[in-house]
Formats: structure tokens, C-alpha cells, sequence
């Protein structure tokens, strides 16, 4: 997306995102008899509070005077 960006508009220089660090953790699900592993896992529990920031910068290349 970020791409797209740089090449249709000449007077964005970079693009910066921050996004939510959120996991999500297989939910236990033996005591209904059922699995839900790691390998197999299809049921998710989200964790409530996000666990910081995801953060890139997407720049132009650099076209220096030299």
C-alpha cells in the first residue's frame, strides 16, 4: 500500500505506520473434549490490551546531489 502511495502522489516523501501489537492465544478447549493445539488450532482468544506498537517507515529512495 505504502508503494502505491509513493508512486502516485510525488509530493509524499515517506509513510509511517504504527499498528497494534494485538495476539491472539489458542483457546483451551480439552475440557469439552476437543483439541485445539498449536498445529490444529482454529478457536482464538484475543489478549484485551495491545502489547505495544508495530512501527515502519517507508521512504523514497534517496537521490542525493552527488
Amino acid at each position: 500500500m505504502a508503494d502505491r502511495i509513493l508512486n502516485d502522489f510525488a509530493a509524499v516523501d515517506d509513510i509511517y505506520y504504527a499498528l497494534p501489537n494485538i495476539h491472539y492465544f489458542p483457546f483451551d478447549l480439552s475440557p469439552f473434549g476437543l483439541k485445539n493445539l498449536q498445529a490444529d488450532a482454529e478457536v482464538y482468544m484475543p489478549i484485551a490490551d495491545p502489547s505495544g506498537y508495530i512501527t515502519a517507515t517507508v521512504s523514497r529512495p534517496n537521490k542525493g546531489k552527488f
